[in-house]
C-alpha cells in the first residue's frame, strides 16, 4: 500500500512523507513546517495524501488521514528494530510521543502476528531489563499494557 499511494512510483515523494511524518510526530504539532522538495509535497497534496494548512503560507503539513501517518511512523520503528543491536537499545531509539506510542502498538502487534516466536524472546528481554522497566511503568501510555498483554499471551 505504502508503494502504490504514498510513493507512487517515486522514492523521494516516500521520503519526503515519511520526514514529514516523523517530524510532525516529534513537534507534537498539527501542522508542521516543511520547506524542502516542493515538487514533492505539492504531488503529495494533489493526491489527498498530505493537507496544507490554510491559514499558513503553503509550507505547512500534516497528513490527510492518521492511518497513512501510522504507515510511515511503524516504517520509522521498523527501521529502528532493524538498525538496533538489542531490545533495550531499540526502545530508547523509539521517541515517547502520542503518535509515536500508537505506531508502536501497531508495530508490535505486527510484530506478534508475524513472529511469534522472536516476538516473545524480545518482549522477555524488556520486561526482564530493570533499567527499562521504570521508565515504561512510569510513562502513562498504553506500550505497557501492550506488552504485558504480549507477555500474557506467551504464557
Amino acid at each position: 500500500m505504502w508503494d502504490h499511494i504514498v510513493k507512487n512510483n517515486d522514492e523521494a515523494r516516500g521520503k519526503v512523507f515519511y520526514e514529514i511524518c516523523l517530524k510532525r510526530s516529534r513537534e507534537m504539532s498539527l501542522f508542521t513546517r516543511y520547506e524542502e522538495e516542493k515538487h514533492s509535497t505539492a504531488d503529495l497534496v494533489r493526491d489527498n495524501i498530505l493537507r496544507v494548512d490554510d491559514s499558513s503560507d503553503g509550507n505547512t503539513f500534516s497528513p490527510s488521514h492518521d492511518i497513512l501517518e501510522d504507515w510511515a511512523l511503524v516504517r520509522f520503528i521498523r527501521k529502528q528494530k532493524e538498525d538496533a543491536s538489542n531490545a533495550k537499545d531499540f526502545l530508547l531509539s523509539v521517541e515517547i510521543t502520542p503518535a509515536m506510542k500508537r505506531a508502536f502498538r501497531l508495530w508490535l502487534e505486527e510484530f506478534y502476528a508475524h513472529e511469534p516466536v522472536d516476538s516473545v524472546h524480545f518482549i522477555h528481554q524488556l520486561l526482564n531489563d530493570d533499567t527499562l522497566k521504570p521508565s515504561w511503568t512510569e510513562e502513562p501510555s498504553n506500550c505497557f499494557s501492550t506488552i504485558k498483554s504480549c507477555k500474557n499471551l506467551a504464557r
